[in-house]
Protein backbone atom coordinates (compact mmCIF):
# COMPACT_ATOMS: atom_id res chain seq x y z
CA UNK A 1 0.00 0.00 0.00
CA UNK A 2 1.27 3.45 -0.82
CA UNK A 3 0.65 6.68 1.02
CA UNK A 4 -1.72 7.67 -1.80
CA UNK A 5 -3.76 4.52 -1.24
CA UNK A 6 -3.81 5.28 2.49
CA UNK A 7 -5.08 8.79 1.79
CA UNK A 8 -7.73 7.39 -0.56
CA UNK A 9 -8.94 4.96 2.11
CA UNK A 10 -9.15 7.73 4.70
CA UNK A 11 -10.99 10.03 2.28
CA UNK A 12 -13.47 7.29 1.43
CA UNK A 13 -14.03 6.59 5.14
CA UNK A 14 -14.64 10.28 5.84
CA UNK A 15 -17.07 10.51 2.92
CA UNK A 16 -19.07 7.57 4.28
CA UNK A 17 -19.08 9.03 7.79
CA UNK A 18 -20.21 12.42 6.50
CA UNK A 19 -23.21 10.81 4.77
CA UNK A 20 -24.54 9.52 8.09
CA UNK A 21 -26.59 12.05 10.08
CA UNK A 22 -25.62 12.72 13.71
CA UNK A 23 -26.96 10.33 16.33
CA UNK A 24 -29.07 13.15 17.78
CA UNK A 25 -31.13 13.09 14.56
CA UNK A 26 -32.68 9.80 15.60
CA UNK A 27 -31.96 6.09 15.57
CA UNK A 28 -29.63 4.77 12.91
CA UNK A 29 -31.00 2.81 10.00
CA UNK A 30 -29.43 -0.47 8.96
CA UNK A 31 -27.95 1.26 5.91
CA UNK A 32 -26.34 3.94 8.10
CA UNK A 33 -24.89 1.31 10.44
CA UNK A 34 -23.42 -0.53 7.45
CA UNK A 35 -21.85 2.68 6.13
CA UNK A 36 -20.25 3.35 9.53
CA UNK A 37 -18.96 -0.23 9.73
CA UNK A 38 -17.47 0.11 6.24
CA UNK A 39 -15.86 3.44 7.23
CA UNK A 40 -14.36 1.83 10.34
CA UNK A 41 -12.96 -1.03 8.23
CA UNK A 42 -11.40 1.44 5.77
CA UNK A 43 -9.80 3.34 8.66
CA UNK A 44 -8.38 0.08 10.08
CA UNK A 45 -6.86 -0.78 6.70
CA UNK A 46 -5.37 2.71 6.42
CA UNK A 47 -3.98 2.45 9.96
CA UNK A 48 -2.17 -0.77 9.03
CA UNK A 49 -0.09 1.14 6.49
CA UNK A 50 3.60 1.30 7.37
CA UNK A 51 5.55 3.83 5.28
CA UNK A 52 8.37 2.50 3.12
CA UNK A 53 7.41 -1.13 3.58
CA UNK A 54 6.03 -3.64 1.19
CA UNK A 55 6.02 -7.35 0.67
CA UNK A 56 5.39 -10.24 3.00
CA UNK A 57 6.02 -10.05 6.73
CA UNK A 58 9.19 -12.15 6.55
CA UNK A 59 10.68 -9.80 3.93
CA UNK A 60 9.76 -6.68 5.91
CA UNK A 61 11.32 -8.08 9.09
CA UNK A 62 14.52 -8.97 7.25
CA UNK A 63 14.67 -5.41 5.85
CA UNK A 64 14.27 -3.95 9.33
CA UNK A 65 17.00 -6.21 10.68
CA UNK A 66 19.35 -5.27 7.84
CA UNK A 67 18.74 -1.57 8.41
CA UNK A 68 18.47 -1.37 12.20
CA UNK A 69 20.45 -4.21 13.80
CA UNK A 70 24.24 -3.99 14.09
CA UNK A 71 25.96 -6.20 11.55
CA UNK A 72 27.42 -8.52 14.20
CA UNK A 73 23.90 -9.46 15.38
CA UNK A 74 22.02 -9.27 12.08
CA UNK A 75 22.61 -12.89 11.09
CA UNK A 76 21.50 -14.20 14.49
CA UNK A 77 18.44 -11.93 14.45
CA UNK A 78 17.49 -13.04 10.93
CA UNK A 79 17.84 -16.69 11.93
CA UNK A 80 15.67 -16.21 15.02
CA UNK A 81 13.01 -14.35 13.03
CA UNK A 82 12.91 -17.13 10.44
CA UNK A 83 12.65 -19.79 13.15
CA UNK A 84 9.81 -17.91 14.84
CA UNK A 85 7.87 -17.38 11.61
CA UNK A 86 8.34 -21.04 10.66
CA UNK A 87 7.04 -22.12 14.08
CA UNK A 88 4.02 -19.82 13.68
CA UNK A 89 3.33 -21.27 10.24
CA UNK A 90 3.54 -24.85 11.54
CA UNK A 91 1.24 -24.02 14.46
CA UNK A 92 -1.22 -22.33 12.08
CA UNK A 93 -1.37 -25.47 9.95
CA UNK A 94 -2.04 -27.66 12.99
CA UNK A 95 -4.72 -25.33 14.37
CA UNK A 96 -6.44 -24.84 11.01
CA UNK A 97 -6.63 -28.60 10.43
CA UNK A 98 -7.85 -29.30 13.97
CA UNK A 99 -10.51 -26.60 13.74
CA UNK A 100 -11.70 -27.75 10.31
CA UNK A 101 -11.82 -31.38 11.47
CA UNK A 102 -13.90 -30.43 14.52
CA UNK A 103 -16.31 -28.47 12.34
CA UNK A 104 -16.75 -31.31 9.85
CA UNK A 105 -16.73 -34.20 12.34
CA UNK A 106 -20.49 -34.09 12.83
CA UNK A 107 -21.34 -33.24 9.24
CA UNK A 108 -19.40 -35.96 7.51
CA UNK A 109 -17.82 -38.57 9.79
CA UNK A 110 -15.00 -40.83 8.69
CA UNK A 111 -12.21 -40.50 6.18
CA UNK A 112 -14.26 -38.41 3.73
CA UNK A 113 -14.96 -35.76 6.36
CA UNK A 114 -11.31 -35.68 7.42
CA UNK A 115 -10.15 -35.35 3.81
CA UNK A 116 -12.64 -32.55 3.19
CA UNK A 117 -11.58 -30.78 6.39
CA UNK A 118 -7.91 -31.02 5.40
CA UNK A 119 -8.69 -29.69 1.92
CA UNK A 120 -10.57 -26.70 3.35
CA UNK A 121 -7.80 -26.03 5.88
CA UNK A 122 -5.24 -26.11 3.06
CA UNK A 123 -7.27 -23.60 1.03
CA UNK A 124 -7.60 -21.27 4.02
CA UNK A 125 -3.89 -21.47 4.78
CA UNK A 126 -2.98 -20.92 1.12
CA UNK A 127 -5.09 -17.77 1.07
CA UNK A 128 -3.52 -16.50 4.30
CA UNK A 129 0.09 -17.27 3.38
CA UNK A 130 -0.15 -15.81 -0.11
CA UNK A 131 -1.66 -12.64 1.31
CA UNK A 132 1.11 -12.03 3.84
CA UNK A 133 3.53 -14.89 4.27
Amino acid sequence: MTSQEQERLLAEAKELEDRVPPLAAGPRTEHERLMLERAAELRRRADDYVPESSGPLRQRLVEVIENEVPETYARLASTRVSETLDAWAEEAVVRARDTARKLFAGLMPGATGTAMADEIADKILAAVWTKDA
